[in-house]
């Protein structure tokens, strides 16, 4: 959807610039902030924001108990499985970014008990976050017991 915008006449208000300039309405300001998934005024999106991985289980911990509280008695505990793992697998992913450099990526895999060699050469690959959260440092490392210990349910014990 387009964002409504609107000429504004500035002749009078100021000396410098051009005499007519392009404004953009409040609804259309929040509007590209939503779009932006942003919650502040200044329109900085919110990936560019560091999060802490204890406010983010803190968040998702709530979603998945009510999901487990509302699909818990399924018949096909499957699908139930396969949300766990993608859920796990995105907050892999996540960590992953939020590490941003080599060196930081290398130390804290080494620090969650992946070999060195492992870590040298995940950290130093050019592949994505979600080529790489499958990788086999990454899911040692970052473990199930890790998020469990974080405080992550799982969906699929109450089935």
């Amino acid at each position: 959807m387009r964002p409504r915008v609107r000429w504004h006449d500035r002749r009078n208000e100021s000396s410098s610039g051009s005499a007519l300039r392009l404004v953009q309405t409040s609804s259309a300001r929040l509007r590209r902030n939503r779009w932006n998934g942003s919650s502040n005024e200044s329109g900085t999106p919110r990936r560019a924001k560091g999060v802490s991985i204890k406010t983010t289980m803190e968040e998702l911990a709530t979603y998945m108990r009510g999901w487990r509280g509302y699909f818990g008695f399924c018949e096909t505990p499957e699908v139930l499985i396969a949300l766990t793992r993608w859920v796990r697998l995105r907050l892999r992913a996540a960590l992953w970014r939020q590490w941003k450099t080599p060196r930081r990526r290398r130390a804290a895999l080494i620090a969650n008990g992946v070999s060195e060699w492992a870590s040298r050469n995940t950290a130093g690959s050019g592949r994505g976050p979600w080529y790489l959260a499958r990788s086999r440092a990454i899911s040692t490392g970052l473990s199930n017991a890790y998020f469990k210990s974080l405080g992550l349910p799982s969906l699929f014990q109450s089935c």
